[in-house]
């Protein structure tokens, strides 16, 4: 099962490609290197050292190496699932009931946005695989009272905090399971036997999320701020009542086609309805049938809340109902079903209180394990066709993809290193809230070293709308007053020369092309309000382009070799774009 998994992600992966924050993370890790500073650099409100060092890793093997990425991806998914097994196997032995709690982690839609988005797969799935790994640890150190049990339970827990804050998470769950699975009686006689006797890990586990919570809200902003609106119960219908009661049934099966290659969660009205009744019905079902399956229930409708709690004081105040469609703010949920399905319908080996078979059954229905095999291959399935058709947007609809081998083709061509515009990339390949890192300055230098940004070019070029490098001209605001010369323009020679605007610019961010016939190479420097450029002519008819700031309304020349003749036809002001090639 896990190598089908393997296979099925194998193929949703290796044809997709970066995407955003991909490119943001890249560039930090080749502007930083590799150095304490830069692993413990937040990014977004993340505090991400792994993620990071990942980065860094695939960054450092190359220009845009997708193949290392997405292999280093399958990588920990595969030691996500197989720490699923083990959780699993631990927990309830080696029996075919496993299977159904594990083909709903390796199938779960849930999962996938997180797998599919590299930024954030380094973070999301490196926390599955430590939620599983503390779980199995935890559990075999309440059975066995090992100390070695207790500090895998530790490191990993540091370990996931290391790659996503919401590890914090694992904690209380593993909390939940001492008192709920390993002590016995009313709720507080539950809370006196824990605190009894696991009051020394309490206190190790205490002293490591606090500490954590400490750096963290001091040293990772928030840059959420509070609507004036409460947006609670929009995010908690989309998030609890829709995405996520479909999506542990194998949902939604259908997506909303918002900003692709992202897209949220949109399935049909009936099938959250029929989600619900379904749920309620396997939830009474299991009451019917076991003892103390509510308490299981109750650890996923918790991690469920605590779920939504954080995305609503969070990216829910910027995205409202958006972001509660969005699978990716529920990826280990996934994990907390796998586990809950298991103390709901198996027994928990050596623990005093697991969910157990009623002796006589309150109801029977005569169902047999041919049909619990059905339910669960309906699910599977249900989450494989979400999981293919999700994963058709990223390899149909990334923009950026063709956009980004194009360029690194047209960088790579032999001849001169290109003289390029600052520019800022297509929204569909950066989009403008991730300023500055959609300039094309910044973005470039993730492809090639040899690129450079002049503020005066001879031979400057421009980035299309495809990511091709063409030959830039100026689409112009501001054009010179013709020149008095016949046939010359503005004669300019080594004393230089004042050349008037028709108009006065506002001010901008300009480039200047400047038509020239040069009699012979010579240096020359051009000054336009408080900018000054130094640049070389040619000998012959050139353009030479030169960038500016402000407001202006002539252009001055000057520092000419003395015997060089320069007629000026035209300049003009504006921005650059690529040059229209002529059909004929």
């Amino acid at each position: 099962m896990i190598a089908g998994q393997l296979i099925f992600r194998g193929w949703a992966l290796y044809p997709s490609w970066f995407f955003t924050d991909d490119y943001r993370l890249m560039y930090d890790a080749r502007a930083q290197g590799l150095g304490w500073d830069y692993l413990t650099r937040p990014f977004d409100s993340q505090f991400m050292p792994f993620g990071r060092l990942l980065v860094w890793v695939v960054t450092a093997s190359g220009s845009m190496n997708w193949f290392l990425a997405a292999s280093l991806t399958l990588l920990l998914q595969a030691l996500a699932s197989a720490a699923c097994l083990w959780m699993l196997v631990s927990l309830f032995g080696p029996r075919w009931g496993v299977l159904a709690p594990l083909g709903l982690y390796l199938t779960s839609v849930l999962t996938l946005p997180a797998l599919m988005w590299w930024a954030a797969g380094i973070n999301q799935i490196p926390l599955q695989a430590a939620f599983f790994v503390a779980v199995t640890a935890w559990v075999r150190h309440l059975r066995s009272g090992r100390r070695r049990w207790l500090f895998l339970v530790v490191g990993t827990v540091a370990f996931g905090l290391l790659c996503y804050v919401k590890a914090l998470l694992i904690v209380p769950v593993l909390g939940y399971v001492s008192i709920a699975y390993f002590a016995q009686g009313n709720l507080s006689d539950r809370v006196v036997t824990a605190v009894r006797s696991w009051w020394a890990q309490g206190a190790l586990a205490l002293v490591l999320v606090m500490g954590y919570l400490a750096y963290y809200t001091t040293a990772v902003p928030q840059p959420f701020v509070a609507k004036s609106g409460s947006v609670a119960a929009e995010v908690a219908d989309a998030m609890l009542g829709t995405s996520m009661a479909t999506g542990i049934l194998g949902g939604p099966w259908r997506w909303w086609r918002t900003s692709p290659p992202i897209v949220l969660a949109s399935p049909p009205s009936w099938t959250v309805h029929a989600s619900w009744v379904l749920i309620a019905l396997l939830v009474l079902y299991a009451a019917l049938r076991r003892h103390r399956t509510l308490r299981g229930w109750f650890l996923l409708a918790a991690y469920g809340g605590a779920l939504y709690v954080l995305l609503a004081t969070s990216r829910g105040q910027t995205f409202g109902r958006l972001a509660g469609l969005e699978y990716r703010y529920l990826t280990d949920a996934a994990c907390v079903l796998a586990l809950v399905v298991g103390l709901v319908f198996l027994e928990l080996i050596d623990a005093p209180d697991s969910s157990q078979p009623r002796s006589v059954p309150l109801i029977n229905l005569g169902v047999d394990r041919r049909w619990v095999a059905a339910v669960v291959a309906v699910v599977v399935l249900g989450g494989l066709v979400s999981s293919w058709r999700y994963v058709g947007y990223w390899h149909r609809d990334n923009a950026s993809r063709a956009y980004v081998k194009t360029l690194q083709s047209n960088l790579s061509t032999k001849g001169p290193a290109p003289q390029l515009a600052g520019q800022t990339l297509p929204d569909v390949v950066m989009p403008d809230y991730t300023k500055p890192y959609n300039s094309a300055s910044r973005f470039v230098r993730l492809l090639s070293p040899d690129v450079t940004f002049p503020s005066a070019s001879g031979r400057l070029q421009v980035i299309d709308e495809q990511g091709r490098l063409q030959p830039a001209q100026i689409k112009t605001a501001v054009r010179s007053v013709a020149g008095p010369v016949d046939d010359c323009g503005w004669k300019v020679t080594a004393p230089g020369a004042d050349i008037p605007l028709e108009a006065r610019t506002f001010d901008w961010h300009w480039w200047l092309r400047i038509g020239y016939l040069g009699s012979q190479d010579s240096p020359i420097v051009v000054t336009v309000g408080e900018n000054r450029r130094e640049a070389l002519l040619r000998r012959g008819l050139h353009s030479l382009y030169v960038e500016v700031d402000g407001v202006f309304d002539s252009v001055s020349l000057t520092g000419l070799e003395q015997g060089t003749t320069v007629c000026v036809d035209t300049i003009e002001v504006g921005d650059p774009v690529p040059q229209v090639v002529s059909q004929g």
